[in-house]
């Protein structure tokens, strides 16, 4: 097993590689330690930075998971045109169709 020092070295040459999520599980298997912490928080602001729609989507995610699928689609149509988004709007319009805003009025 490596020591803490060593996997916080070769977190830092996958961060070098930009090999982002392997670097991002080793830290993640350093809860105790204030540098892998530090390293962690960095990891997350410039994945935020290169996608802004990301804690949307993290978002969004959940509240499928949670079959809350008018709060998913509502949040999703704040970044529809992100990719995912308008795939995840798909899938979910597959899943639970939308209700219609106005119903019809009723024939006698």
């Amino acid at each position: 097993m490596a020591t803490e020092r060593e996997q916080l070295v070769e977190a830092r040459e996958l961060i070098a590689q930009k090999k982002y999520d392997q670097a991002r599980a080793i830290l993640e298997g350093l809860p105790g330690n204030s540098t892998a912490q530090e390293w962690l928080a960095k990891l997350e602001a410039a994945r935020s930075k290169q996608d802004p729609a990301r804690d949307t989507l993290v978002q969004a995610r959940e509240l499928v998971k949670q079959q809350r699928y008018d709060e998913a689609r509502a949040l999703l149509n704040t970044v529809s045109d992100h990719p995912k988004a308008q795939e995840w709007l798909a899938q979910i319009d597959q899943l639970a169709p939308s209700a219609p805003t106005s119903a019809p009025p009723l024939s006698e």
